[in-house]
Protein backbone atom coordinates (compact mmCIF):
# COMPACT_ATOMS: atom_id res chain seq x y z
CA UNK A 1 0.00 0.00 0.00
CA UNK A 2 0.85 3.66 -0.92
CA UNK A 3 1.21 6.07 1.66
CA UNK A 4 -2.19 8.43 0.43
CA UNK A 5 -1.17 11.83 0.19
CA UNK A 6 -2.92 14.76 0.82
CA UNK A 7 -5.18 15.78 3.65
CA UNK A 8 -7.60 12.97 4.99
CA UNK A 9 -11.35 14.00 4.59
CA UNK A 10 -12.53 14.44 8.41
CA UNK A 11 -9.57 16.76 8.89
CA UNK A 12 -10.67 18.90 6.25
CA UNK A 13 -14.79 18.85 7.31
CA UNK A 14 -13.40 19.61 10.80
CA UNK A 15 -11.51 23.21 9.23
CA UNK A 16 -14.17 23.92 7.16
CA UNK A 17 -16.47 24.04 10.07
CA UNK A 18 -13.88 25.81 12.28
CA UNK A 19 -13.60 28.60 9.00
CA UNK A 20 -17.33 28.47 8.86
CA UNK A 21 -17.69 28.97 12.90
CA UNK A 22 -14.81 32.07 12.34
CA UNK A 23 -16.98 33.54 9.26
CA UNK A 24 -19.75 33.36 11.67
CA UNK A 25 -18.73 34.65 14.81
CA UNK A 26 -16.94 37.64 12.81
CA UNK A 27 -20.32 38.49 11.35
CA UNK A 28 -21.80 38.80 14.14
CA UNK A 29 -19.18 40.71 16.07
CA UNK A 30 -19.76 43.12 13.32
CA UNK A 31 -23.71 43.47 13.59
CA UNK A 32 -22.41 43.94 17.05
CA UNK A 33 -19.85 46.26 16.19
CA UNK A 34 -22.49 48.40 14.06
CA UNK A 35 -25.45 48.41 16.83
CA UNK A 36 -22.98 49.62 19.18
CA UNK A 37 -21.85 52.51 16.27
CA UNK A 38 -25.29 53.17 15.88
CA UNK A 39 -25.95 53.81 19.99
CA UNK A 40 -22.88 55.36 19.99
CA UNK A 41 -24.32 58.08 17.17
CA UNK A 42 -27.70 58.53 19.14
CA UNK A 43 -25.86 58.63 22.34
CA UNK A 44 -23.75 61.40 20.61
CA UNK A 45 -26.53 63.18 19.28
CA UNK A 46 -28.33 63.00 22.79
CA UNK A 47 -25.68 64.71 24.03
CA UNK A 48 -25.27 67.34 21.82
CA UNK A 49 -28.69 68.20 22.07
CA UNK A 50 -28.26 68.18 25.71
CA UNK A 51 -25.35 70.11 25.77
CA UNK A 52 -27.61 72.66 23.52
CA UNK A 53 -30.39 72.95 26.10
CA UNK A 54 -27.59 73.16 29.17
CA UNK A 55 -26.21 76.21 26.87
CA UNK A 56 -29.36 77.94 26.62
CA UNK A 57 -30.22 77.23 30.21
CA UNK A 58 -27.05 78.97 30.96
CA UNK A 59 -27.77 81.92 29.11
CA UNK A 60 -31.28 82.14 30.38
CA UNK A 61 -29.96 82.30 34.05
CA UNK A 62 -27.62 84.74 32.82
CA UNK A 63 -30.05 87.31 31.60
CA UNK A 64 -32.51 86.16 35.07
CA UNK A 65 -31.84 89.42 36.51
CA UNK A 66 -31.97 91.46 33.45
CA UNK A 67 -35.97 89.48 33.01
CA UNK A 68 -36.97 90.08 36.63
CA UNK A 69 -36.09 94.19 36.11
CA UNK A 70 -38.17 93.77 33.27
CA UNK A 71 -40.90 92.10 34.70
CA UNK A 72 -41.10 94.33 37.26
CA UNK A 73 -41.10 97.20 34.67
CA UNK A 74 -43.79 95.95 32.58
CA UNK A 75 -45.81 95.38 35.98
CA UNK A 76 -45.45 98.91 36.79
CA UNK A 77 -46.53 99.93 32.95
CA UNK A 78 -49.82 97.45 33.30
CA UNK A 79 -51.11 97.68 36.97
CA UNK A 80 -54.10 95.69 38.43
CA UNK A 81 -56.36 98.82 38.29
CA UNK A 82 -57.69 100.02 34.53
CA UNK A 83 -58.49 103.39 35.59
CA UNK A 84 -57.72 106.08 38.34
CA UNK A 85 -58.51 109.80 38.14
CA UNK A 86 -54.45 110.10 38.30
CA UNK A 87 -54.74 109.38 34.48
CA UNK A 88 -56.91 112.70 33.91
CA UNK A 89 -54.43 114.55 36.00
CA UNK A 90 -51.57 113.56 34.12
CA UNK A 91 -52.52 114.08 30.87
CA UNK A 92 -53.88 117.89 31.94
CA UNK A 93 -50.11 118.15 33.42
CA UNK A 94 -48.36 116.60 30.58
CA UNK A 95 -50.57 119.45 28.72
CA UNK A 96 -49.66 121.95 30.91
CA UNK A 97 -45.89 121.53 30.66
CA UNK A 98 -46.36 121.03 27.00
CA UNK A 99 -48.65 124.69 26.86
CA UNK A 100 -51.38 122.73 25.42
CA UNK A 101 -55.26 123.27 26.20
CA UNK A 102 -56.54 120.24 27.19
CA UNK A 103 -60.37 120.51 25.74
CA UNK A 104 -62.33 117.07 26.45
CA UNK A 105 -61.58 113.18 27.55
CA UNK A 106 -63.88 110.22 26.25
CA UNK A 107 -64.09 106.84 27.76
CA UNK A 108 -65.12 103.98 25.79
CA UNK A 109 -66.10 100.24 26.52
CA UNK A 110 -63.10 98.70 28.12
CA UNK A 111 -62.50 95.24 26.33
CA UNK A 112 -60.95 92.44 28.14
CA UNK A 113 -57.99 90.44 25.71
CA UNK A 114 -56.21 87.32 26.48
CA UNK A 115 -54.29 88.58 29.08
CA UNK A 116 -54.85 92.23 29.47
CA UNK A 117 -57.84 94.47 29.58
CA UNK A 118 -58.13 98.04 27.32
CA UNK A 119 -60.03 101.19 27.68
CA UNK A 120 -60.49 103.34 24.53
CA UNK A 121 -59.92 107.09 24.99
CA UNK A 122 -60.02 110.12 23.34
CA UNK A 123 -58.79 113.18 24.27
CA UNK A 124 -58.57 116.60 22.42
CA UNK A 125 -55.79 119.06 22.82
CA UNK A 126 -55.21 122.36 21.83
CA UNK A 127 -52.02 124.64 21.21
CA UNK A 128 -48.97 125.16 18.95
CA UNK A 129 -47.49 122.08 16.95
CA UNK A 130 -44.34 122.01 19.38
CA UNK A 131 -46.55 121.96 22.23
CA UNK A 132 -48.19 118.98 20.57
CA UNK A 133 -44.47 117.04 20.23
CA UNK A 134 -43.99 117.83 23.54
CA UNK A 135 -47.01 116.50 24.78
CA UNK A 136 -46.26 113.28 22.40
CA UNK A 137 -43.08 112.95 24.09
CA UNK A 138 -44.63 113.13 27.48
CA UNK A 139 -47.02 110.68 26.71
CA UNK A 140 -44.35 108.15 25.30
CA UNK A 141 -42.53 108.84 28.34
CA UNK A 142 -45.78 108.14 30.44
CA UNK A 143 -45.32 105.65 33.53
CA UNK A 144 -48.45 103.18 32.02
CA UNK A 145 -48.86 101.29 29.15
CA UNK A 146 -50.54 103.46 26.50
CA UNK A 147 -50.59 103.13 22.99
CA UNK A 148 -51.60 105.99 20.62
CA UNK A 149 -54.18 104.53 17.88
CA UNK A 150 -54.81 107.62 15.67
CA UNK A 151 -53.80 111.24 15.37
CA UNK A 152 -55.26 114.34 13.90
CA UNK A 153 -54.15 117.48 13.39
CA UNK A 154 -56.36 120.31 12.45
CA UNK A 155 -56.33 123.89 12.54
CA UNK A 156 -57.01 125.42 16.36
CA UNK A 157 -60.66 126.68 17.31
CA UNK A 158 -59.42 130.42 15.97
CA UNK A 159 -57.15 129.07 13.04
CA UNK A 160 -57.63 132.21 11.46
CA UNK A 161 -56.00 134.37 14.07
CA UNK A 162 -53.53 132.41 15.22
CA UNK A 163 -51.00 129.20 14.62
CA UNK A 164 -52.93 127.04 17.03
CA UNK A 165 -53.50 123.61 16.39
CA UNK A 166 -56.34 121.23 17.65
CA UNK A 167 -54.92 116.90 18.30
CA UNK A 168 -57.83 114.63 18.39
CA UNK A 169 -55.76 111.15 20.06
CA UNK A 170 -57.59 107.73 20.25
CA UNK A 171 -55.40 106.46 23.20
CA UNK A 172 -55.71 102.49 24.30
CA UNK A 173 -54.66 102.23 28.18
CA UNK A 174 -54.20 99.04 29.56
CA UNK A 175 -53.86 96.95 32.63
CA UNK A 176 -53.74 93.39 33.52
Amino acid sequence: MTPKRGVSIPLLVVALLVVVGLVYVGYVQLGSWQRAQSELEAEQAALFGAQQRLASLKQLAEEEETMRDDLEFMAQLMPDVLWDENVIRDMQAGADLSDLDFIIIRFSDRARRDGYTVLPLAMTFEGSYYGLLNLLEYMGAYERAMRIEELRIGPGRDAEESQLVQANLRVNLFSE
